[in-house]
């Protein structure tokens, strides 16, 4: 397993941390100090292997910026494999592990990613500070001293050394000259026991003779046991030989068989089968060579019942166009009365349309009627000076009245004034004239404009009745009234001349001479509106063409085709034609193509016939050239060969397990060639005669045996007589106690002394020879190091102590080395540890938190390149708060990786 990405939501000094760029290899990761290296590496920790539960004496690592204590970590298996574990504080269930298929909780399904290693393992191997790289301890878990020293000798708890000094302190405790137990003691009381013995039987005058007697009996019993012996041997020995004897011969004759079988040279091994195999395989391809002419015949009968339409395919491009129509005419003929019908109803609206405009406009005159742009600004020029006209009469009128009324107001009434109502009244008809007229202009009514227009003029007709007075009146009135007078009169010249410019405008294009200008305007859009119903309906004549056009063109293809079908007549539904045309031609040329397979199966069964009689020819040759390199004639010759070899082997498998089977009765290399020699010296018959010699002899031999032990024990009674006071009996079974009990400890004694002495020689060689693979891996390691000043690491059998050997046979403990020396003792240690766990479980990554500050240069420049090589085949994470460290990692290749 790598890390790839580190996400902590809440840890000690960090808060939405994250840390990327880790790749697998070496990985240097800077920091200041108090950066929070160490927290990182507890970080890792807890995420995979969990958060403590509450103890005041461990540090928890509480947020210091507050929030959510946990975090995730992106990883990536030796299989390549995608985990994320994802882990927060005071979960009772576990982890998150999430790959790309799924997701699943709980630590056990982590530890199964994590190759099932212990927090032990990963906290003192894996994932380390320089305190703990120091701390021996670290390194004396049972778990890790399992992986270090495995099996051992298989002493399992027992101490060896114990072992020894309590076999020494045995062996001295027998000689001691001085004690309660041992030699010493039982010597002393032999001697008390040997007096006693000698005083009581001074009364006994031929004890002494018995006992020589008894002597002399019990060596004629020893040598008649070892004659019976050696008569019992020879017996056993006649006995194997006339057992073996079938067995030896039979040995004999298949060796005497496999010496007159001629050898075959140059005869191949596994012949048989060679042979068998390449006969199976020419047999296999002559069955496949007639399945394939078999399958070649149906082809051809298959091609020969097929028929193509080619004069129907010959039409291909215009089929092809007739199914690409299809949708076309379709639409064409569902649309076309909708089509007609539009046009029809555009006809009729441009008609009602074109009435709208004027009685006399006709369509040619809508197509030839044109507004400019010039002329509709002519148009507002026209409109503009209408309505400034028209204002300017209207406001010189109600300045002449205002001046007139103003002038009543002063003068004196007339004895016989005319009614106020009759004076009010042209000024009544004349404004409401001319704003009807003002009005008029601007809606474009000419009705409306031509009513109030008359107003306007009764007004003025009214208005100067009313206001005419006699010569000398007229006299009086001011020059005020004169020039206002003549001001309305010319406004209302301009005006007129203004109306005669419009109808004379109105006039040259041919339209109604009563139009105000804004209507005029509107007619011009309304022909616009017109022309473009006219496109639309010209638009829908062409369409209704275009239909026709396709209809037409594919009902000719129709008939073109048609002739090339049989049993087919044409229809007047189009479309059906063409359905029925298309699946006739896909049937032709489901049939073509169909036969254009069967032709090219034909010439691929061609081909994979001709092949197989090739490999037939080429198998042929195969056991010709095989029969030839066997010195066989033929077949037949090849098997009589092979069955005089397999004769032979069977001969040579006979002798092997007989002569295996004798030789497990008498013994190997010289017993078994005596043997034999002894079998073909003599027959069966004599065998058996020595057999019956030896038996009678060991039965006259038996019979003495049984007079001699007769006599012994008379002679033994005789002596018990002599001694049959209870003192003297007493004394001589302690005697013969103290006798055994010496012997006993003399054994004991060769036997402790021995051990001792196999001990010895077992820890020498296996403290030599037998060290663990760890040890031997940190020795590597530990060698480069240190540039060979120290080239042994090696454990005493006797204690857990590591030792290291500076090449001079002296070693050195722990406590004799440097702090830095001890340091990569260590660390040289770890890494043999990750080597030999990694042979059987998922790599893990391995984190050390700046653990060569203790280190001198050279060394340090040693360790780099050792630390670069470990980490090629896994992850290596060096996190360092010295920037000496960092850039000389860097230098060496290793990945950087900086964090604030």
């Amino acid at each position: 397993m790598q890390i790839k990405e580190i996400q902590i939501d809440g840890f000690g000094v960090f808060s939405n941390k994250q840390v990327k760029g880790l790749t697998s290899g070496l990985n240097v990761v800077y920091g200041p100090n108090e950066f929070g290296k160490t927290t990182l590496l507890e970080f890792i920790r807890r995420m995979m292997f969990g958060f403590p539960r509450k103890n005041p004496k461990v540090n928890h690592y509480q947020p210091v910026q507050g929030g959510r204590m946990g975090g995730a970590l992106k990883c990536v298996l030796a299989s390549g494999q995608l985990v994320s574990i994802v882990r927060e504080a005071g979960n009772k269930d576990g982890p998150v592990i999430r790959t790309d298929s799924l997701e699943n909780r709980g630590q056990s399904y982590l530890d199964s990613f994590l190759g099932h290693a212990s927090k032990e393992i990963f906290q003192n191997i894996y994932a380390f500070t320089i305190d703990e790289l120091q701390d021996v301890q670290s390194l004396r878990g049972d778990e890790i001293k399992s992986h270090i020293y495995g099996a051992g000798m298989g002493l399992g708890e027992v101490s060896l050394g114990d072992i020894e000094k309590w076999l020494d302190k045995s062996c001295g405790e027998i000689f001691k000259p001085r004690g309660t137990g041992g030699v010493a003691v039982i010597l002393s009381e032999i001697n008390k026991i040997e007096n006693g013995v000698r005083k009581a039987q001074a009364h006994l005058e031929k004890f002494d003779e018995l006992t020589l007697l008894a002597s002399r009996l019990d060596d004629e019993k020893s040598t008649l046991r070892k004659t019976i012996g050696d008569l019992e041997l020879a017996k056993k020995v006649l006995e194997t030989r006339q057992e073996l004897y079938p067995i030896v011969i039979e040995i004999l004759n298949a060796q005497e068989e496999i010496g007159g079988i001629e050898d075959v040279p140059g005869f191949p091994e596994n012949g048989m089968q060679k042979l068998t195999s390449i006969q199976s395989d020419k047999e296999n391809l002559l069955n496949r060579i007639q399945e394939e002419e078999r399958s070649y015949d149906e082809l051809q009968i298959n091609l020969r019942n097929l028929s193509v339409n080619n004069e129907l395919l010959g039409h291909e491009g215009d089929i092809l166009f007739l199914q690409q129509s299809l949708k076309e005419v379709q639409s064409a003929i569902a649309d076309q009365m909708k089509v007609k019908n539009d046009w029809e109803h555009m006809s009729d609206q441009i008609q009602i349309e074109t009435g709208t405009v004027g009685q006399d406009w006709t369509e040619e005159k809508i197509m030839d009627f044109q507004l400019t742009e010039m002329e509709k600004n002519e148009i507002h020029e026209f409109y503009n000076a209408l309505s400034e006209f028209g204002q300017n009469v209207y406001s010189a009128q109600d300045k002449l009245d205002l001046h007139r009324e103003q002038k009543e107001a002063n003068k004196p009434e007339p004895p016989a004034s005319v009614p106020t109502w009759m004076r009010q009244l042209p000024y009544g008809l004349g404004g409401v004239g001319l704003a009807g007229v003002v009005t008029g202009l601007v809606m474009g009514d000419a009705i409306l404009f031509g009513v109030f227009f008359v107003m306007t003029v009764l007004g003025a007709v009214f208005y100067k009745k009313i206001t005419v007075k006699p010569k000398d009146e007229v006299e009086l009135d001011d020059k005020l009234e004169i020039s206002l007078a003549k001001r309305l009169d010319k406004a209302i010249e301009k005006r007129e001349t203004t109306f005669e410019s419009w109808r004379s405008w109105l006039k040259a294009r041919e339209l109604d001479e009563g139009l105000a200008p804004l209507v005029t305007e509107k007619i011009g859009d309304r022909v616009r509106e017109i022309k473009s119903m006219m496109a639309q309906r010209d638009d829908l004549s062409e369409r209704l063409g275009d239909m026709r056009k396709t209809i037409e063109g594919v009902s000719q293809l129709v008939e073109k085709i048609a002739p090339s079908l049989q049993h087919f007549t044409i229809n007047s539904d189009v479309p059906t034609n063409i359905q029925v045309i298309g699946r006739y031609f896909d049937e032709a040329r489901l049939v073509r193509e169909k036969k254009e397979l069967f032709e090219i199966q034909c010439r691929e069964q061609t081909e994979k016939i001709d092949r197989l009689k090739s490999r037939v020819s080429g198998t042929d040759n195969d056991l010709s050239e095989f029969l030839r390199s066997s010195s066989a004639v033929d077949e037949k010759d090849f098997i009589e060969k092979h069955n005089i070899l397999d004769r032979k082997k069977n001969l040579s498998r006979i002798v092997e397990e007989k002569k295996g089977y004798v030789q497990s009765r008498v013994g190997l290399e010289n017993s078994y060639d005596v043997f034999v020699e002894s079998v073909k010296s003599a027959s069966q018959e004599e065998n058996q005669q020595k057999l019956d010699d030896v038996s009678g002899r060991l039965s006259e031999l038996n019979g003495d045996k049984d007079r001699l032990l007769q006599a012994i024990g008379e002679t033994r009674t005789r002596i018990d007589q002599l001694s049959s006071d209870d003192d003297f009996s007493k004394k001589q079974v302690e005697l013969e106690m103290g006798r055994q009990k010496l012997k006993e400890y003399a054994r004991e004694w060769a036997i402790n002394r021995v051990a001792l002495q196999m001990l010895s020689r077992a820890r020498k060689k296996y403290e030599k020879e037998r060290q663990p693979a760890v040890i031997k891996a940190a020795e590597e390691m530990f060698t480069q190091i240190t540039r060979s000043n120290y080239i042994r690491i090696f454990k005493p059998m006797d204690s857990d102590d590591i030792l290291i050997d500076d090449g001079s046979e002296r070693a050195k403990g722990l406590l004799e080395m440097s702090r830095g020396t001890r340091e990569q003792l260590y660390l040289a240690m770890r890494f043999g540890l990750i080597e030999e766990y990694e042979t059987r479980s998922e790599p893990l990554p391995v984190i050390m938190d700046d653990v060569f500050v203790n280190f001198d240069d050279d060394r340090n420049d040693q360790m780099i390149g050792l630390v670069r090589h470990f980490a090629k085949p896994r992850q290596v994470v060096v996190l360092t708060c010295h920037k000496r460290i960092f850039e000389a990692y860097s230098a060496r290749g290793a990945n950087p990786i900086t964090v604030g």
